[in-house]
């Protein structure tokens, strides 16, 4: 478990660079949302989701990280419910 978590804290660094330097590509934010998400921070994984849905906006070429931002949402809000 250690090393992994070390590995995702490590991509998490390198996507907050790489998010720092595209605040334009949603892609980046869908990354880091997957590295909380794996570290169980699933109050910061949501905060980079949502910004995942507002960065893309209408632009069609983001239509697809858009759609996956908002089913993993969706599917932690159903998560929780049953919890």
């Amino acid at each position: 478990g250690m090393q992994m978590m070390k590995r995702y804290d490590a991509a998490l660094r390198a996507y907050g660079m790489a998010h720092v330097m595209d605040v334009e590509d949603p892609v980046v934010g869908f990354h880091i949302a997957e590295c909380l998400v794996a570290l169980g921070r699933r109050a910061g994984a949501r905060t980079a989701l949502e910004a995942v849905v507002e960065v893309a906006g209408d632009e069609p070429r983001h239509s697809e990280m858009k759609q996956r931002a908002q089913a993993v949402m969706d599917l932690m809000r159903s998560q929780e419910e049953k919890a």
